[in-house]
């Protein structure tokens, strides 16, 4: 949702996701879906190549997005929009040879930990490099409105019911049998 509003539409963009695990691989997925050029980079080049490959054949085939790997975080940004670090790294991944490669009003979001270099983040401000960190908030308070929304729903709306002896109701998705209303 974030980059949806930030970028006013995703179809065509270039974004590198930097770790392709549990993470990076399902929003690798939904971005490739969404019709984004997703290139995706991972130590472990055996997994990162099967990754790639299956949401390559997951996607709808109508979607334009493509996923492809890259061994090298910075080849994997070359004139991306976004550069997205999902690492479980101990070292930082976004350097300044990233940030070098990625598109000259790209920015940076990090849902990792750690894994922006310091030197990057000290420098951002002087560059005018947008570099964002995820948080839940808004996530969490949309997680929590939708699931009170359902409750509601399942709680209040969704049965079966008797108007009369003759007369039956049904509604908030149940399957009505014959002569019920729905």
């Amino acid at each position: 949702s974030f980059l949806s509003a930030k970028l006013n539409h995703l179809s065509g963009k270039n974004i590198a996701i930097l770790g392709c695990g549990n993470i990076g691989s399902k929003l690798a997925l939904k971005l490739a879906e969404s019709g984004v050029n997703v290139i995706m980079m991972r130590r472990n080049s055996l997994k990162g190549e099967s990754i790639v490959n299956a949401i390559n054949l997951i996607k709808p085939s109508a979607s334009s997005g493509l996923a492809t790997y890259s061994s090298s975080a910075v080849q994997a940004s070359e004139f991306c929009d976004v550069v997205i670090s999902a690492a479980n790294a101990n070292t930082p991944i976004v350097t300044w040879d990233v940030i070098n490669s990625m598109s000259k009003d790209g920015f940076v979001i990090d849902i990792g930990k750690g894994n922006v270099s310091p030197d990057v983040v000290k420098n951002s401000f002087k560059h005018n490099i947008e570099i964002f960190r995820a948080d839940i908030t808004s996530s969490l308070y949309g997680f929590i409105s939708h699931r009170q929304k359902i409750q509601n729903i399942v709680k209040y709306k969704m049965g079966r019911a008797r108007i009369n002896s003759d007369i039956s109701i049904v509604s908030g998705g149940v399957i009505g049998k014959c002569r019920e209303i729905v």
